[in-house]
């Protein structure tokens, strides 16, 4: 497990900040063979737009990577519409450390379904990660829903806490309310390997193939962690610099 001195978002803005012609609350509304490439029709602040490259990467959700596709390689599509993404909702909850009984000594836990808990899991935020609470502070992050219990995510946010809290009071002799909370939610959270995952990959393999200068790279494909994603994402990236060369010699 990782994480940054100022959390996650510190990686984003860092990429953001070293990428040239970003263009924030665009979105890709279709994409074309050309002559040259291809091209990104897009819809923006300033309206329509359309992009033309050598070459695109399609780092979505398989939802939207599958609209964009359609027109291309049904079977690509599909494969991606048939991935899974359970809704999820995570609790970060401040406590007093006196008014928690565990040691906190680990990073945290993971709910086997036999257990029958109403949380997946919780993370000992504080205690893997430095600037995470003050002084006599603790911060735990509860994840809620997935496969399991999807219909818990939906919950509204008051009712998601308390939940949250109930179980924490179980397992980690919680003896107080927490401080604050802060519930997000995510109705299409972590895309799932289920069974015939490798298979739906292989119609992406197929469809690359099929169309020179086309990558898919997200975390439905080479895994889900953060360093997975950055290990798939510098794969990519060596695979388009490859092209590029091919096709600009």
């Amino acid at each position: 497990m990782l994480s940054f001195t100022y959390g996650m978002q510190t990686l984003t803005d860092g990429v953001a900040g070293r990428m040239g012609g970003l263009r924030l609350g665009t979105r890709a509304t279709g994409i074309a063979r050309s002559a040259a490439g291809w091209e990104v029709n897009a819809a923006g602040p300033q309206g329509a737009l359309t992009l033309r490259a050598k070459a695109v990467v399609l780092a979505t959700p398989a939802a939207a990577a599958a609209q964009l596709m359609r027109p291309h390689a049904k079977s690509a599509s599909d494969a991606l519409d048939a991935i899974p993404y359970p809704p999820v909702a995570s609790v970060a909850s401040a406590y007093a450390r006196a008014d928690v009984a565990h040691a906190l000594d680990g990073f945290g836990f993971l709910i086997p379904k036999i257990e029958q808990r109403r949380i997946l899991g919780t993370i000992f935020s504080s205690t893997l990660f430095g600037n995470r609470a003050p002084d006599g502070m603790v911060l735990l992050t509860t994840f809620v829903g997935g496969m399991r219990q999807p219909e818990l995510a939906e919950l509204d946010e008051a009712a998601i806490a308390a939940l949250a809290q109930d179980e924490l009071v179980s397992l980690l002799g919680v003896r107080a309310a927490a401080q604050r909370t802060w519930v997000n939610r995510w109705k299409h959270a972590i895309p799932q390997y289920t069974l015939g995952h490798l298979d739906r990959v292989s119609k992406l393999d197929e469809a690359e193939r099929a169309l020179p200068g086309l990558y898919f790279c997200a975390n439905y494909r080479g895994g889900i962690s953060i360093a997975d994603c950055i290990k798939s994402s510098r794969a990519a990236a060596d695979r388009v610099a490859q092209y590029l060369l091919i096709v600009s010699e």
